[in-house]
């Protein structure tokens, strides 16, 4: 669990959520730049990241991370008791998770940020290489399919270097189920979120990304049911918030910016974290559920005991 407190009270939360491969750890300068604007900002690990249990970067499906990521609001929720709003920030595929918590519980935060998320895959990941993904998991579902394409993340050669050293990073091959799933998410999303994701958003994307393409987040705005944003930069590569210093800045400046008009909206200004459950509703699909759907299912005190426990496991980090 890590924690980035400014000084005083805080006039938001910001829970951010990495990317794939990553963990929170990489993402304390965008914390650090929030903390000194006056927001907390709140992460954890995805299962399997960074300093997590879990086979490393390994899932089948996106419920456990959607469902985490449900645990980890309400957690927010419990013992810090903000009377302020709240906020949604996710890199990649924690954008694409947070998307997928937003669509079935509507009522999630104030506003989501979302940095090159994972909607649709890039042109690294060609069309034979995702069907090969899917035939190899009905006979070994651990195959080793891909890598991350670490040269198409940044054009900034010094993160490229700190990305490589970082042991806390996967370093290993992405296995055909994971790559399975992620497809099978990226070509459901839109369906999933016409008429359903009404949370206002962000979307920022870099038009050289070949990792996700930046087409997903502007078709997902586009589709969305309230006025939102798209913000592309031109030239960037995947990891915006890891690319050339002055880039940094701008997508920094961007992201406050569309906080602090969010924050001028009328409101209760703690409303975002009454965490109510959301209604059920039935998979389009005709014989599966969405990974949100199943993930929200049979929420229990005694599971999100378990991520308390999970979370308390965690080192804590305070500015």
């Amino acid at each position: 669990m890590c924690e980035w407190m400014p000084e005083g009270d805080p006039k938001a939360f910001v829970l951010l959520l990495h990317g794939y491969t990553e963990h929170s750890q990489r993402y304390e300068h965008v914390a650090e730049y929030l903390n000194n604007k006056g927001y907390a900002v709140l992460a954890f690990d995805l299962r399997g990241h960074g300093m997590s249990p879990g086979p490393r970067a390994y899932f089948t499906s996106f419920d456990q991370h959607v469902a985490d990521a449900q645990h980890f609001v309400r957690w927010v929720n419990r013992t810090h008791k903000p009377r302020c709003p709240i906020f949604l920030l996710g890199s990649s595929m924690g954008g694409l998770i947070w998307t997928l918590l937003a669509i079935k519980q509507q009522d999630l935060a104030r506003g989501m940020v979302l940095s090159s998320a994972l909607f649709k895959l890039g042109k690294d990941f060609s069309f034979w290489r995702v069907v090969g993904a899917k035939l190899m998991t009905l006979v070994w579902p651990k195959c080793p399919v891909s890598r991350m394409p670490v040269k198409s993340l940044s054009r900034d050669q010094s993160e490229i270097a700190k990305y490589k050293s970082d042991p806390l990073v996967h370093h290993g091959s992405i296995k055909a189920a994971t790559g399975a799933a992620i497809a099978k998410t990226c070509k459901q999303i839109g369906r999933q979120a016409k008429g359903n994701l009404k949370i206002p958003l962000l979307a920022m994307h870099g038009l050289e990304d070949k990792v996700t393409a930046a087409k997903g987040s502007k078709e997902l705005v586009e589709i969305a049911s309230r006025s939102n944003q798209y913000a592309p930069f031109a030239d960037c590569y995947h990891l915006l918030f890891h690319e050339l210093p002055e880039v940094q800045e701008e997508v920094l400046a961007t992201m406050e910016s569309w906080f602090e008009d969010r924050m001028r909206v009328a409101g209760p200004p703690h409303a975002d974290m009454q965490t109510k459950a959301a209604p059920e509703t039935r998979s389009q699909g005709p014989a599966r559920q969405t990974s949100a759907e199943s993930a929200a299912e049979g929420l229990s005190a005694m599971r999100l005991g378990s991520l308390w426990a999970f979370l308390r496991r965690r080192p804590r980090y305070r500015r």
